[in-house]
């Protein structure tokens, strides 16, 4: 029994960083899946209006594997949204801003990384 829970026990950065990045994006599609809000930067109790629009919820920190996303908070909510988006088509939804722009001025659906 201990060898089988110890080969368990042993994760690679590389899984770890897959299950967390899935579990971020689950997190911040959950409303839009339970089909309480049409897009999941309108959901105020989830981190993904601070991640995407680059707003101060007062709750989400520092977090080094989202500042790796970009060298500037630009690049890092455009490819947040990418993922975000990606995610959400795999569940069958479609997402939009709408008019949603982030504090830097930017309608995240449409600014370039860069």
């Amino acid at each position: 029994m201990g060898n089988n829970w110890q080969a368990h026990a042993q994760i690679s950065p590389v899984v770890f960083e897959a299950y967390f990045r899935a579990c971020v994006l689950y997190i911040d599609c959950n409303a839009l899946k339970a089909g309480l809000v049409d897009d999941p930067v309108t959901y105020p109790w989830s981190s993904c209006r601070a991640r995407c629009l680059g707003f101060d919820d007062g709750l989400t920190g520092a977090n080094p594997w989202y500042d790796s996303l970009g060298a500037t908070p630009r690049e890092r909510q455009a490819v947040y949204w990418s993922m975000l988006t990606g995610y959400a088509q795999r569940m069958g939804r479609e997402m939009s801003l709408g008019g949603a722009v982030s504090k830097h001025g930017d309608k995240v659906a449409t600014h370039g990384v860069g």
